[in-house]
């Protein structure tokens, strides 16, 4: 059967892709119907018939003078209800009202965009000062990568405590990671009492601060002995249950040295500088 599905569409003023995506098929099906490979089905026909503004008789060419002139499509304002109703209100206001209306709306809309334009100018600036700031403050790349941090030749308890003095210390080159950034110094642990978080012979890292907040790790020294545990209200905190919780009084003389980071992962170590007498 003969279509007159090109003589439409054309008319209409519509593409092969436009009128296929209209109707919802793909455009190589769509240049099928026209060049009649295929048959398209009747509810087709209907779709392209309405969009074409034509009959299906004369799609068929029943009627081959029919082809009415497309009518322009309708563009509806992209406008929220509220819009359209403030435009219906204006439209009912006598020339004064509009007039008031008008002036309203202009300051209006000045305020907003001094404000926009304002937001824009301070997040420019910000931008400047923030590049400004990064040049200023570069980091060579060769040091970006490592930071050096103190190993503590005193060693911090994870039992009954050890006697900690601050003193000497190696100095550690670590690599540059979310936790190294954070920590001051290192030190080593010996005893248990804090496993399976903090192992017999691990280097933790410590942030200096002169207190921790409660359930913390902290690092302490009481009456000079060094001490790894987690702050409890009244005590401090052994993890491991095998292990006593230390109980301070008031002749205790102690003393927060900083909040534990993490365990320092031997992989990160690239140098360190130490001494014969680091046992």
């Amino acid at each position: 059967m003969k279509f007159q599905i090109r003589e439409a569409r054309e008319k209409a003023g519509y593409s092969q892709k436009e009128l296929a995506e209209i109707v919802g098929v793909a455009p190589n099906t769509f240049h099928g119907y026209e060049s009649g490979k295929h048959d398209p089905k009747s509810i087709l026909l209907e779709r392209i018939a309405k969009a074409c503004h034509v009959s299906v008789d004369y799609l068929l060419g029943i009627q081959p003078d029919e082809c009415e002139t497309p009518k322009p499509p309708v563009h509806t304002p992209d406008l929220s209800d509220d819009a359209m109703k403030l435009a219906k209100d204006y439209d009912g206001l006598d020339s004064y009202g509009k007039r008031v209306l008008r002036v309203v709306a202009d300051e209006e809309m000045q305020r907003v965009a001094d404000a926009q334009a304002k937001r824009a100018a301070e997040k420019q600036q910000k931008k400047r000062f923030t590049r400004k700031y990064k040049e200023r403050n570069a980091i060579p790349e060769e040091e970006e990568k490592i930071v050096y941090l103190p190993l503590s030749w005193s060693r911090a308890s994870a039992g009954e405590g050890f006697y900690l003095l601050e003193g000497p210390s190696d100095k550690l080159g670590i690599l540059y990671n979310e936790q190294t950034r954070k920590a001051d110094f290192c030190v080593r642990v010996t005893g248990r009492s804090m496993e399976p978080k903090i192992m017999d012979g691990d280097i933790i890292l410590i942030r200096t601060q002169p207190a921790v907040d409660i359930h913390e790790i902290g690092l302490f020294i009481i009456n000079n002995h060094g001490y790894v545990k987690k702050q409890g209200p009244d005590r401090l905190i052994s993890i491991n249950p095998n292990y006593e919780d230390v109980y301070i009084n008031e002749f205790d003389e102690i003393r927060c040295c900083g909040k534990f980071i993490g365990v320092l992962d031997p992989e990160w170590v690239i140098s360190r500088q130490s001494s014969d007498e680091i046992p």
